[in-house]
C-alpha cells in the first residue's frame, strides 16, 4: 500500500450536467492549498451543496461517507500518530520548527517522462476495506491524506467550478482554440470558427467547454446567439490557460547576468533562514545561475514579500498563496517541497495535473519526476526552467 508508485501522487498532489458558467475562482487561487475546516463528513456535506454535482459523487457518497466517518472517530489518534511517526521505507522524518517534515531516502535518478497515478473514492474505500479493523497506524495516515486530497479535488471541481479535465497536452489545444476564436470574431463575417480536428475534439469532450461549443451551432450552422457563446468560450478558455502561464513578481529581479534575487519573509520558521536558503538555493542551481535569497518583512512599493507560515495541527496539502503572499507548510510536509514552493514565488505554476476522469470518476494525477515543477520529491530545475526565468527577469539597464 505505501509502494512508491503510490507515494508518488502524495508530493507533489455521461455526466448530465451543464457547465456554461462564465467564471468561477481563477486558477491562480484555485490550485493553491485549501485549508478544511471543521471534520471531513462537514466537509463533504458542504461539497455536497456546490452547484456542479456529477453522477459520479451520488455514485460514491456512501463509500465517502463511511471512509470520513471513520477517520472523523480515528482523527485524535491520526494526530498522535503522525508526531511520533519514525517514517516509513520510503522516507525518514526530521524536526523543523513546530513540524516534523519528511525526507525521502531514494535519490535515484528518477524517469524523465510524463507519468500517471489514478486515483478516486473507489479505490481509496478499497484500501480502507483492507484497515478498517486495524489499529492506527501509518497506512491510516495514508488513509487520512488521501481523503483530504479528494475533498481538496471534489471542492475544487464542485464549488469553485475549477476545470479538472485539463493536462499537460491541454495547454496547447486551448491556445489553438483561442486563435481561431479570435480571428472568427474580428471578422464580423465569419459565422464560426474553423477549428482543426484536434482541438475540436478536444473542446466537445471537456465537460467546461462542450455546452459553450454545442450553443453556438445547430448542425452545423450557427445559432442566433453563436457570437455571444464564443465570446464568453473566448473568456473562459483566457482564464483556463492560466494554468499554463509565468507570472513575474515585483519582489523578484535580476542582479547579474547568472543571479536572481527574491525577497522572502521567514515568517512561521524564525531561526530556520539559514537552512531553508540552503534548501532552496540548493536545489535551483543550474550551472553558473544562482538564486539569491533577501530575507526581510517590509514592503517595497506596496508589495509584500511572501511569507511563510505553518499548520502545525494538520497534515495536508501545501501551497503558495499569489493572493495572501503566503507559503503555507502542515504536518507531515516534504523537505524538498521548499523548492518546490519558492518555484511558484519566482512565477511558475506547477507543471502537474490532477485531472477528472468523468467516464471513470477517478482523478488522473499526471506528473514527471524529473521536474521540480511537477515533482519536488526528485525532480530537478530545468535548463527550460531557466531559460523562463533569465527571459522573464532581465538586468536592470
Amino acid at each position: 500500500m505505501r509502494c512508491f508508485a503510490i507515494i508518488c501522487f502524495l508530493f507533489v498532489l455521461a455526466t448530465g450536467c451543464s457547465h456554461s458558467k462564465d467564471q468561477g475562482q481563477g486558477p491562480l487561487d484555485a490550485r493553491e492549498s485549501i485549508s478544511l475546516k471543521g471534520s471531513l463528513i462537514e466537509n463533504m456535506n458542504e461539497n455536497f451543496l456546490g452547484k456542479w454535482l456529477e453522477r459520479c459523487d451520488y455514485a460514491y457518497r456512501d463509500k465517502e461517507e463511511e471512509i470520513l466517518k471513520a477517520l472523523d472517530q480515528r482523527a485524535s489518534k491520526i494526530n498522535e500518530q503522525i508526531q511520533i511517526s519514525q517514517g516509513t521505507s520510503d522516507f525518514d522524518r526530521i524536526q523543523f520548527g513546530s513540524l516534523w517534515l519528511r525526507r525521502m531516502k531514494d535519490k535515484s535518478p528518477p524517469p524523465n517522462k510524463w507519468q500517471h497515478q489514478f486515483y478516486s473514492w473507489e479505490s481509496l474505500y478499497k484500501s480502507y476495506q483492507r484497515i478498517k479493523e486495524l489499529p492506527v497506524n501509518e497506512d491510516w495516515i495514508f488513509l487520512n491524506r488521501i481523503a483530504i486530497f479528494l475533498l481538496n479535488f471534489d471542492r475544487l471541481r464542485i464549488i469553485n467550478e475549477e476545470n479538472m479535465e485539463r493536462g499537460n497536452d491541454s495547454g496547447a489545444l486551448i491556445l489553438a482554440a483561442e486563435s481561431s476564436i479570435t480571428e472568427c470574431l474580428n471578422k464580423p463575417e465569419c459565422p464560426l470558427p474553423l477549428f482543426s480536428q484536434n482541438v475540436e475534439q478536444f473542446l466537445k469532450a471537456n465537460t467546461i467547454y462542450k455546452d459553450y461549443v454545442a450553443s453556438t451551432s445547430n448542425y452545423g450552422l450557427p445559432t442566433p446567439d453563436s457570437r455571444t457563446y464564443l465570446t464568453k468560450l473566448l473568456k473562459r478558455l483566457q482564464y483556463d490557460h492560466e494554468l499554463y502561464e509565468f507570472f513575474p513578481d515585483k519582489l523578484v529581479r535580476r542582479i547579474s547576468p547568472t543571479d536572481i534575487v527574491a525577497d522572502l519573509d521567514i515568517g512561521d520558521f524564525n531561526g530556520y533562514e539559514d537552512k531553508i536558503e540552503a534548501l532552496i538555493t540548493r536545489v535551483w542551481t543550474l550551472g553558473d545561475h544562482r538564486i539569491h535569497i533577501n530575507w526581510k518583512t517590509s514592503s517595497t512599493e506596496g508589495v509584500t514579500p511572501y511569507q511563510f507560515k505553518v499548520v502545525a495541527n494538520s497534515d495536508g496539502r501545501d501551497g503558495t498563496s499569489r493572493g495572501s503572499r503566503t507559503i503555507s507548510f502542515h504536518q507531515n510536509s516534504r523537505v524538498t517541497a521548499f523548492g518546490h514552493e519558492f518555484g511558484h514565488v519566482l512565477g511558475f505554476s506547477d507543471f502537474y495535473y490532477d485531472i477528472w476522469k468523468p467516464n471513470l470518476c477517478e482523478y488522473d494525477f499526471e506528473f514527471n519526476e524529473a521536474d521540480l515543477m511537477s515533482d519536488d520529491v526528485r525532480g530537478k530545475v530545468t535548463e527550460a526552467e531557466w531559460t523562463d526565468l533569465l527571459k522573464n527577469y532581465p538586468e536592470a539597464k
